[in-house]
């Protein structure tokens, strides 16, 4: 009788649970009914009240070769973090910092371009009066506003981002930034925002897991420029930047947008029609909740012509080198001689502003042999000491042909810094240098010609008659004949010695002023095509 009850039981049970799953399935397939079959035209809808357009597709920009094919200038993939404007997004500022420390925590860049300080007394960072009109208007400030200083300029961009409190200065910097980007755009609502150049996989697995936090976010592949050979060549290639208005009313013809990026200065920028590549385009769909549903390309993108330059980037890195070397041995010579004392060092230290006054304070604590193994290893840079010599250029040409085959300028910057996303800290630091980075010597500065000249002098005399190739200039030292003041040469001045017996040849290989001093005095006094005898 036990037997046959525990039976019942368990049968009661066994159908009591068959009844459950049955009603837990029927539920579901009547949800999924009602869902997909009666108002599945509706969510369709709703999901799919998506927006289709056609968008811009980057085209790589072509490489820039030095004379062997080696690259000077090329192109890398790297994974950018995007913002599509025409996703309505609440809780913006939220988003953004999270987005913001989701990258702090990879140790990846969020995009900075917010033009002021993050440490008090805030000042502005641009370069021109004129650039901070320019960035207040197009920020939407009006009248007085344009007047107000950086220190105001932050107080009513907080309340008018509404900004939490209590950020932190880099934070509310980053966040700052990524609002004024935004805001810049609000009237091409189909753009889209970089606010990350370069993120990694652990940051495109973060930001895909959380789709849903945040909407109008996504990740594409783009080609950025890249300089690998470093700071010996960037007055030459320049870099690459996005395009300012009067660029694209100079550019629009030649079929530029607000959206493309131009050479701004050197090769990039007298190129720039070869360099530049054609974008492709693509139809892009995305849903309501700011997803991308779907990519339809509908032309490819055109890569940009390559340039090939007559310099020699081996010749070009060694001469780079040579020169700086040089310049840090007569620092150093002139430091351990007592002819740059060093007070006079800490001082011109202190007017190069590359120093804070608590590490020139430190600097001061170095003995002499520890302060010329710093500047011997480059810990301290020789241009960061701001005394005389600190600065200066070569230009090696061949005189066969006229080609440039290296043209060097230092103190130099890093393009990199300065491509992609621009470094506006860097920049604002590079124009407060003393030593002026940003100038191309070879070419933009101006100094009188000096040795450069004596080429041309000696063409002349040669091709007049005034001398030939077997004439010989006793160099003795002082140039009398010309009259006063009597021109000293400068081995004479410093150490009493002198060329001695000089020919054509030896005056160019040593550059001996006496010799010229003598051929310009003579081409000066004779009759054409006559030498002069002395």
């Amino acid at each position: 009788m036990n037997k046959i009850n525990s039976c019942l039981i368990k049968e009661k049970r066994l159908f009591i649970m068959l009844a459950a799953v049955f009603f837990m399935f029927s539920a579901v397939a009547a949800r999924l009914f009602y869902l997909q079959i009666l108002t599945g035209q509706e969510h369709l809808k709703d999901v799919r009240a998506s927006i289709m357009r056609t968008v811009s597709e980057s085209a790589p920009r072509g490489k820039i070769y030095d004379r062997n094919g080696i690259p000077l200038a090329d192109n890398l993939s790297a994974y950018k973090l995007k913002i599509d404007l025409s996703v309505d997004v609440s809780g913006l500022n939220d988003m953004l910092l999270n987005i913001i420390r989701i990258l702090d925590e990879n140790g990846e860049e969020f995009v900075d371009t917010f033009p002021i300080s993050n440490i008090y007394p805030y000042e502005f960072l641009f370069s021109s009066e004129t650039a901070e009109k320019r960035w207040k208007t197009d920020m939407g400030m009006t009248g007085d506003e344009l007047n107000l200083n950086a220190a105001e300029t932050l107080e009513y961009f907080r309340d008018k981002f509404e900004i939490p409190k209590g950020l932190e200065p880099d934070i509310e910097k980053k966040l700052l930034s990524g609002r004024e980007q935004i805001y810049i755009q609000r009237y091409r609502k189909y753009n889209m925002v970089t606010l990350s150049g370069k993120v990694g996989y652990k940051t495109i697995m973060k930001i895909e897991e959380q789709k849903n936090l945040f909407p109008g976010i996504f990740i594409e592949a783009e080609a950025e420029r890249n300089y690998p050979q470093g700071e010996a060549f960037s007055h030459i290639l320049g870099y690459v930047g996005s395009i300012n208005d009067e660029e694209l009313k100079e550019m629009e013809a030649h079929g530029y947008t607000i959206n493309d990026k131009i050479g701004k200065i050197g090769i990039e920028k007298a190129f720039e029609l070869i360099l530049r590549g054609i974008d492709g385009k693509k139809a892009v769909e995305v849903d309501a909740s700011g997803n991308r549903i779907n990519e339809i390309k509908t032309s490819e993108p055109q890569n940009g012509g390559d340039v090939y330059l007559t310099i020699d980037s081996v010749l070009q890195n060694k001469v780079f080198n040579i020169l700086k070397e040089n310049l840090k041995d007569t620092v150093i010579k002139s430091i351990k001689s007592g002819k740059i004392t060093l007070r006079e060092l800490y001082e011109s230290m202190e007017k190069g502003g590359m120093f804070s006054a608590e590490e020139i304070e430190s600097i001061k604590k170095l003995s002499m042999n520890e302060l010329i193994e710093k500047i011997s290893s480059d810990e301290l840079k020789i241009n960061e000491l701001n005394v005389d010599p600190c600065t200066g250029s070569v230009v090696v040409m061949d005189v066969n042909t006229g080609e440039v085959l290296a043209l060097v300028s230092f103190p130099s910057y890093d393009n990199n810094q300065l491509v992609n996303e621009f470094n506006n800290e860097y920049y604002q630091k590079l124009l407060k240098d003393s030593t002026t980075p940003l100038i191309n010597r070879p070419l933009m500065e101006r100094k009188a010609p000096g040795s450069v000249l004596k080429m041309t002098s000696a063409i002349a005399g040669l091709e007049t008659g005034v001398i030939n190739e077997n004439t010989v200039i006793y160099d003795k030292g002082i140039y009398k004949d010309a009259g006063k003041p009597y021109a000293k040469w400068l081995i004479f001045s410093r150490y009493g010695a002198t060329h001695g017996a000089t020919d054509v040849r030896k005056g160019i290989e040593v550059s001996c002023n006496y010799f010229f001093y003598e051929l310009d005095y003579r081409l000066g006094n004779s009759k054409e095509g006559t030498a002069m005898n002395r």
